[in-house]
């Protein structure tokens, strides 16, 4: 009885493995080149997803623009999370994240927007972002808007290639730009107002 059982038991583990070699044998037969396909799919899926959200037509009959230029267009008018970062005086990153858009405005060139959600902070923080420019350029940091008008907040001298760096205790939306745009506005009221 007790040889019985353990012959039971040995032919229950051979056929265990048995069929779990035969699972994989066959897996690798078919299943991996079904995850293949599945894996091509997901990237066409993924990228046919991104280029309707920018906009990109995929007809193959467009000679007019390459997606390449279409591309490019478009995210100059895009947003942008991963560019601004907010650090302390110890040069840690901060748990605040803005936004970025360039502004399309051909008025005012090399103008951005940055937008937080309203928050003051109980210490100054630094603001880092990366938008076109070059070391040395002055950029202006301003609050407000076109419609009621900009109040210069800071102007800075870049010290590192498309880098920004300006402090502040409250985290607002703000406008940067290589072009004096407070001045710009004085000088235009003054003629309108002439």
């Amino acid at each position: 009885m007790k040889r019985a059982r353990w012959v039971v038991i040995v032919l229950a583990v051979v056929f265990v493995v048995a069929l779990s070699v035969v699972s994989i044998h066959i897996y690798r037969r078919h299943g991996s080149n079904q995850q293949t396909a599945d894996n091509e799919d997901a990237y066409y899926a993924a990228e046919e997803t991104l280029l309707k959200y920018l906009g990109v037509d995929n007809k193959e009959d467009d000679s007019s623009d390459s997606d390449e230029e279409i591309v490019a267009d478009l995210t100059a008018n895009s947003r942008f999370t991963q560019r601004v970062t907010v650090k302390d005086d110890n040069d840690e990153i901060l748990p605040y994240s803005g936004t970025i858009t360039k502004d399309p405005e051909s008025f005012y060139p090399g103008t951005y927007e940055i937008s937080f959600n309203q928050e003051i902070l109980p210490k100054e923080v630094t603001v880092e972002v990366e938008m076109d420019v070059l070391k040395g350029d002055e950029v202006y940091i301003l609050t407000g808007d076109k419609d009621s008008g900009y109040t210069e907040y800071a102007v800075v001298t870049v010290d590192k290639y498309n880098t920004v760096r300006f402090s502040t205790e409250t985290l607002q939306t703000y406008t940067l730009s290589t072009t004096n745009i407070a001045a710009a506005q004085e000088a235009m009221a003054g003629i309108v107002g002439d």
